[in-house]
């Protein structure tokens, strides 16, 4: 043996070193990815998708079937509150104190410049079709955030929690966000019970944010308490969706209505518990299958959920163009559902693609900078 090292021991030796580079270079490679590629919170961006295709799906239905053939309440509601729960998990400060001038600054950069070029853009492409536009129609709109009630809302809550955040209490900031869903909730059932008659807008935005805040402050709570809530177990995530089946169960049977935009919701308890268990079981199963497989279970689906803000502007226009696409090559059927979607799937993509490609205002539409 001594005799086979000492003939061989340069062989040996450069071996040995060549191993040790390759090894070396692999750490490197991981290094970079981990730099480049993790720090986007990849569960995230695969439970965003999840939920983007949902509203996709919902769209095509519409305007394809031309009616709802899955119930709203199904699956719509949630799927618009899981974007907002997970935007109050990362936009909340954690950890740390908020950067007011930082987050001003992106509130601008990713919401309010996207919202006041891509919407103008789309509303006069959109009316333009339907022989309706009217230039003061679109100002209106743009300002009363009815052009996209969904962005408009976003920003108008990041701003007020950036106001919040700066008193730098946790105990205010968690009133402060409360509050305005609270007083939603009680004008809305003094309503019903005729204790007292109020006006209430139900598409304003201001009232659409005050829901919007409870749940991206319930976002952040959840981003508080994530390490417990990681360990429960397993087997908890069984009953969360048992219990959902009956929730959904009651909610089709009743035909109770749970609109976000315009609000019409009939049992705010029911929809506020079934909207929060949603969000934890679907989060609970994008974290396992992350955990399990190591990887996003489906790199598409990731992109679809990094790139989510520009589908959701698309998200409307491009199903009802495709549909009016196939209701001319073919007749309506339900089985011909599929190939609409996967067709509206891949014109989203190649329009978003485009524009995070080619749009001037491509470095501000990035998505949302991750903590």
């Amino acid at each position: 043996m001594l005799i086979f090292i000492k003939a061989h021991y340069k062989i040996i030796t450069t071996s040995l070193i060549i191993l040790i580079k390759i090894v070396f270079l692999q750490i490197q490679l991981i290094k970079i990815y981990i730099t480049n590629y993790m720090q986007r919170i990849v569960w995230i961006d695969f439970f965003c998708g999840l939920f983007m295709m949902m509203i996709l799906w919902f769209h095509t239905d519409y305007y394809y079937m031309g009616l709802y053939t899955i119930p709203y309440s199904m699956y719509v509601e949630n799927s618009l509150i899981g974007f907002f729960f997970i935007s109050g998990y990362l936009f909340f400060p954690y950890k740390k104190e908020m950067d007011i001038k930082k987050s001003i600054v992106r509130i601008i950069r990713k919401l309010v410049i996207p919202y006041l070029s891509i919407v103008p853009i789309i509303f006069i492409i959109k009316k333009s079709l339907q022989n309706e536009f009217v230039l003061d129609d679109m100002f209106c709109s743009l300002l009363s955030g009815k052009a996209s009630w969904f962005v408009a809302s976003l920003i108008l809550c990041h701003i007020y929690i950036t106001f919040v955040c700066s008193i730098k209490s946790s105990f205010i900031t968690t009133a402060a966000c409360s509050f305005p869903f609270l007083v939603l909730v009680t004008c809305s059932y003094l309503n019903v019970f005729n204790y007292i008659q109020l006006n209430i807008d139900t598409t304003s935005i201001v009232n659409v944010s005050a829901i919007i805040l409870f749940f991206m402050l319930c976002g952040h709570i959840y981003r508080k308490y994530e390490k417990y809530i990681d360990n429960i177990p397993k087997v908890t995530y069984i009953f969360i969706a048992a219990i959902l089946i009956i929730l959904k169960y009651i909610e089709n049977i009743h035909d109770i209505k749970m609109t976000l935009y315009i609000i019409i919701i009939d049992n705010y308890p029911l929809f506020t518990l079934d909207t929060l268990l949603w969000c934890i079981l679907v989060i609970g199963c994008c974290k396992l299958l992350h955990r399990v497989l190591l990887t996003t279970p489906c790199r598409y689906i990731e992109w679809i959920g990094s790139h989510s803000l520009i589908f959701y502007f698309i998200c409307g226009g491009v199903p009802k163009i495709t549909s009016i696409i196939m209701h001319r090559i073919t007749e309506t059927y339900y089985c011909m559902m599929p190939i609409t979607f996967i067709t509206v799937l891949l014109f989203s993509t190649i329009i978003t693609w485009l524009l995070y490609k080619c749009s001037p205002f491509r470095k501000y539409i990035l998505g949302v900078d991750y903590y």
